[in-house]
Parts: C-alpha cells; structure tokens; sequence
C-alpha cells in the first residue's frame, strides 16, 4: 500500500513504520526461517490441542489434554477499549507466554472462534496495531520453536474457553511492597511465591492458580 501511494513508480518517498518494520523482518527471518514442509500429511498428529476464547472482561485458554491445563488473564480498562480482533490476538499471545515450558518445541494445534484473528496470524494485517500482534505471535514461535496452526470453530464448540474467559477473581489481592520487605527483614529472604500472579509476584518463582507467563506453574502443579 504504501507503495501503491507514490505518485509514479520511479518517485521517491519515506518509507512509513509499517514498511520499515517488514523489511526489519524479513532481514532477520528470511534464511533462518526459510523452510516449509512439503508434504503435509491430514492425518499429522499435533503435540497439543488448545482452545481459546475472549470476552468483554478477559481471556482464557486450556489445553485438550487432562482439564487441568488453564490460563486465564483479566482485561485492564485500556485493553477493554480495543477491537474485539486486538482481544482476540493478544489473548493466543498471552496464552503462548503462559504455557511456554510445556508447548516448548512442539506442534500446536489451536482453535478459535475468531476468524479475523485465525487469518491475521496467518498473513498479517493492514492494521499496524494488529499486524505488530501477530508478528509477535510469529516471532515468539519461532524463537521457541513452536509450529502453530490455527483454526476456526464455532463457539459452540469452545464452551469451556469462553468459560474461563469470563472469570473474575474477587480474592486476587497482594500485600504491600513494605509488607513483604518487612516480612524479609523479620524471616529473611524469600524463594518462592506459592499464591501469585505475573503483576503481583514478589519473588522471581512463583506459582499461580492458572498458568500465567514466566510462572512455575499451577498452585498444586509439580514437575
């Protein structure tokens, strides 16, 4: 598009951010990234099944695998004022954060019931604020060598995403910064969180109710 703008093809003009950002891209993706299967068989196993949904107040997700496997993530107010489409991409970031140690190299199968958000994650947008999602999605994949497909399904069909999407935790409460450091000088330096969350941890291992990004797992959870 921006091309496209230019008065003739031999004209000069600056290239906006959305170009500068694609050519970034490619210059760091094409050789490393440069590979695709070329048979892909229907019948291909996936490592992992997950189903996600957003709502109005938050975002969940679970992996198809014992139930146990849950995120879960509540809208602050300037996220409830994005699209619905913004929702739907950053609650797949958000889940690939949370459940990085176990979708770590694998093949990721993922249902949503967004088909703005499935196509977007497959070839972009024209939307910089949307394209900027999905090359994070892009990026943290193959930084981890994650393959994901995504995949549309009705909502009928991802009752139990857009279940945890919905929930709200009243008793999500932290003490203070000089409690705990209070806490530190009475009993001495602290190892671990047991009942935490990825904005209110107070050391650098903590466990949560769901997963959440960089935690060690689900209160209960163990290796």
């Amino acid at each position: 598009m921006s091309v496209a703008s230019a008065q003739d093809w031999d004209s000069k003009f600056n290239l906006d951010q959305y170009c500068v950002r694609e050519l970034y891209f490619w210059e760091s993706n094409l050789k490393r990234l440069n590979y695709r299967v070329v048979v892909d068989s229907p019948y291909r196993m996936s490592n992992y099944v997950v189903y996600s949904d957003a709502s109005a107040t938050g975002c969940g997700a679970h992996l198809d695998i014992n139930g146990k496997q849950v995120c879960n993530k509540q809208w602050d107010l300037e996220e409830r004022r994005k699209s619905c489409t913004w929702r739907e991409l950053s609650k797949i970031l958000f889940a690939l954060h949370s459940f990085l140690p176990l979708l770590i190299g694998s093949y990721v199968k993922w249902f949503s019931d967004s088909r703005g958000a499935c196509k977007i994650i497959q070839v972009g947008s024209m939307r910089s604020d949307l394209h900027a999602i999905a090359l994070e999605i892009f990026q943290f994949c193959a930084n981890n060598g994650i393959e994901l497909e995504v995949e549309w399904i009705p909502r009928t069909e991802i009752e139990r995403a857009d279940y945890i999407s919905r929930i709200i935790d009243l008793d999500d409460w932290q003490i203070s910064a000089n409690c705990f450091m209070s806490l530190e000088e009475s009993w001495g330096v602290h190892s671990v969180d047991c009942l935490a969350s990825y904005y209110n941890k107070k050391v650098g291992k903590f466990f949560s109710r769901f997963w959440n990004p960089a935690c060690s797992g689900p209160c209960g959870w163990t290796a």
